[in-house]
């Protein structure tokens, strides 16, 4: 395949028609300029020189990858066609961000794109983006070994989890305990399943349609017959809540915010779960006083935009299983100002990736 241009690459994506050439960008399209780049030491020595431009051409749209040659200088420095370039910059990186799912959000609010802009996203974006697909090829999976979360990160996770679940009171509920739960969780357990099975409550899992006062009795129930401290204590609101608050659907939504964060970091796009679903299991030892927590979440997460609408996104599925297991003191659960940081004790995690 020739895609030599002079000064760079292109590559020809077809009649633009009633759309935008914009729809017309593929990753396939930025693979092979990027690869072109990669294969040939004279334009990978020029690369801080580099800009992608999209343009139209007689009905034809084209993604160029290339360097801006003496013809171009000398028109810029007498302002001929510099807002048409400008434009065309700003539609290639536009048109690319969406593709791998990059972010990039001030671009859609962008008029325009300046050289020097067009310049750091092929030296910063595009150089990340040759990585990744070099890395499929190679049939490597995205995350695996040194990739997984390490302890500070997994503290400081269970503390967001928490935080995020202490959202105030419940509103209009028929049902007597609702007032004891935070709304996030009352919400938790109007849809999840709710059992106690061997002196373990599990929360998630394939919902089984129980009534919502019947999930929230079984909640109450368990943590007063394990405590030893009844509803109406004083004690056991904050109990029943810090307890809760540790919620595995929260737990699900800030695991796929990690993955996604890690994915950034590693290869310059971000990652959307497909179905992340995940479990909570409580049991209470009598001898230290300690409720442990276990949590387990699992799914499939997509690198690059998920969307059907997106014809031409970069998708590589990896699977993925988070778990993690900690415990909770009853003094420290019984305090209004939890800092559940500093009450983790025996603290396990494991990610694991398929």
């Amino acid at each position: 395949m020739n895609l030599t241009i002079k000064g760079g690459f292109q590559v020809k994506l077809g009649a633009v028609g009633q759309g935008d050439a914009k729809d017309l960008v593929t990753s396939s399209a930025v693979k092979d300029l990027l690869s072109q780049v990669s294969s040939r030491p004279e334009f990978k020595l020029a690369q801080s020189k580099l800009e992608f431009r999209l343009l139209e051409r007689d009905g034809q749209a084209y993604l160029q990858l290339k360097e801006r040659n003496w013809a171009s200088k000398f028109k810029s420095a007498l302002g001929i066609g510099s807002e048409a370039r400008s434009e065309q910059r700003l539609a290639a990186m536009q048109a690319i961000n969406s593709r791998y799912g990059l972010g990039l959000n001030k671009l859609s609010d962008q008029d325009s794109a300046g050289l020097a802009q067009a310049r750091a996203f092929v030296n910063d974006k595009a150089v990340r983006l040759a990585n990744l697909h070099q890395t499929q090829e190679a049939g490597q999976t995205w995350l695996g070994a040194g990739d997984e979360r390490t302890h500070d990160q997994v503290l400081d996770m269970i503390a967001a989890v928490h935080q995020s679940a202490a959202d105030g009171e419940v509103q209009g509920s028929p049902h007597a305990l609702a007032g004891l739960f935070d709304k996030k969780i009352y919400g938790t357990l109007t849809r999840a399943n709710v059992s106690v099975d061997n002196g373990v409550l599990k929360v998630g899992g394939r919902y089984q349609g129980k009534d919502a006062g019947e999930n929230l009795e079984t909640v109450v129930k368990f943590v007063e017959d394990q405590s030893g401290i009844g509803r109406a204590d004083a004690r056991f609101k904050p109990l029943l809540r810090n307890l809760m608050r540790n919620d595995h659907f929260l737990f699900a939504a800030k695991t796929n915010d990690a993955l996604s964060m890690a994915l950034t970091a590693k290869f310059g796009a971000g990652a959307m779960s497909l179905d992340m679903s995940g479990q909570n299991q409580i049991s209470f030892d009598p001898k230290n006083q300690n409720f442990k927590i276990s949590q387990s979440c699992e799914g499939t997460v997509l690198l690059g935009p998920a969307f059907e609408s997106n014809p031409g996104a970069f998708k590589s599925a990896q699977g993925i299983r988070s778990e993690q297991s900690f415990e909770l003191n009853i003094a420290a659960l019984s305090s209004e100002s939890l800092n559940v940081n500093a009450s983790v004790q025996n603290l396990q995690h494991r990610d694991i990736y398929t």
